[in-house]
Order: C-alpha cells, then sequence, then structure tokens
C-alpha cells in the first residue's frame, strides 16, 4: 500500500511518503524444498520442508522536495 501527502510551499513542494508492506502480517510460506533426491539415487531426508515464509510486516517512510 502506498500513500502520500504534498504540502505546497512557495515555489516548491514537499511530499510525504509512507509505503507499507504486507500489511495485514501475513505469514505464509513462499519455498518448499521440493527435490526428491539429493543425489542420483539417493532420496532427500528435507522433502518437503519449508524453506522459506513471507517477509513480516514493513513500513516505509520518507519526504520530497520538488522545486
Amino acid at each position: 500500500m502506498h500513500a502520500d501527502y504534498a504540502l505546497r510551499l512557495p515555489r516548491s513542494r514537499l511530499v510525504l511518503l509512507a509505503d507499507a508492506f504486507n500489511l495485514f502480517n501475513q505469514q505464509g510460506v513462499r519455498d518448499y524444498d521440493d527435490y526428491t533426491e539429493s543425489a542420483f539415487g539417493v532420496a532427500n531426508a528435507d522433502f518437503g520442508r519449508i524453506l522459506a515464509y513471507q517477509s513480516p510486516f514493513t513500513l516505509r517512510v520518507g519526504a520530497r522536495w520538488e522545486f
């Protein structure tokens, strides 16, 4: 989600910014170990193991001066 607000100044403008990532903080799975064999003919003991989850909620704020 992105939001910004512009403040008008004499001969310029100040824009305040905010970006929100993973707004509802969902922790879904992003990646599984889906290799069935670790080497030719050798079963992968970690098959189906979760490797990565979604990143947690992050908020980025900033300002931009336009003249």
